[in-house]
């Protein structure tokens, strides 16, 4: 479910990336690197993007830009 994880060139920026989030979080490095299913990388992987969108459409609306809207699956 997430090829970049897994890829050469990607996948070490996005674990990277992942494990500031989660540890922005509370978590412990140790917490993060204990992490062994891949479903719980996943579901921490859409909180990341999700609060990324939440943060742009704060920061457009606070600069009056118009937002597009969220599509629902």
């Amino acid at each position: 479910l997430l090829p970049d994880f897994a890829d050469r060139e990607k996948g070490p920026a996005l674990r990277k990336e992942l494990s500031a989030y989660l540890t922005g979080l509370g978590f412990s490095a140790e917490e993060v690197g204990a992490v062994s299913d891949h479903r719980a990388v996943v579901v921490a992987h859409k909180a990341m993007l999700y609060d990324r969108a939440q943060k742009a459409r704060e920061d457009a609306q606070a600069r009056n830009e118009p937002t597009a809207p969220v599509q629902k699956n």
